[in-house]
């Protein structure tokens, strides 16, 4: 889920035991919180401190129980990426275009949608590469989600 509330840190939430059971034990959850932040929007705090904030923002939300917190039974672990969302402007066709067209004469082969923010899985060819393949959010500059990925993998 998206969280659009400007008050909060937290801004992607996601139980980690719906993506596959073995992500927990049996009868528990993980949660894992997206935080964004950017040269136009500062932490403004240190991790330690949005990290235990946003643990409040769970309890608020009614995403985890404040006895279980109270009580020891919740643990927490943050992880601080400095990358992680590609960032479109007007600008980006054009530069990945640019260098797409570069790659062409090192084997890159040129894919019907690879000047698009997503992929449409259904209806892409499979396996028509070449020598250089482009590959994953930051290797294709696109919107991709982590299934995304793996289809490309499963893709090439």
């Amino acid at each position: 889920m998206y969280i659009y509330d400007e008050d909060k840190f937290s801004t992607r939430i996601n139980c980690t035991e719906k993506l596959t059971s073995g992500n927990a034990p049996p009868d528990h959850t993980g949660v894992q919180v997206e935080v964004y932040f950017s040269r136009h929007r500062p932490m403004g705090a240190a991790p330690s401190v949005i990290a235990a904030h946003v643990q409040d923002e769970l309890v608020e939300m009614g995403l985890i129980d404040d006895t279980a917190v109270n009580s020891g039974r919740v643990g927490r672990h943050m992880a601080y990426g400095p990358w992680a969302n590609v960032i479109f402007d007007h600008g980006t066709k054009p530069a990945l275009d640019c260098i797409w067209t570069w790659l062409e004469a090192y084997g890159l082969r040129r894919e019907s949608d690879d000047l698009h923010p997503l992929t449409d899985w259904n209806s892409k060819p499979i396996g028509l590469v070449g020598t250089v393949a482009m590959a994953g959010r930051f290797g294709q500059w696109k919107y991709y989600w982590t299934d995304d990925c793996v289809l490309r993998g499963k893709w090439l």
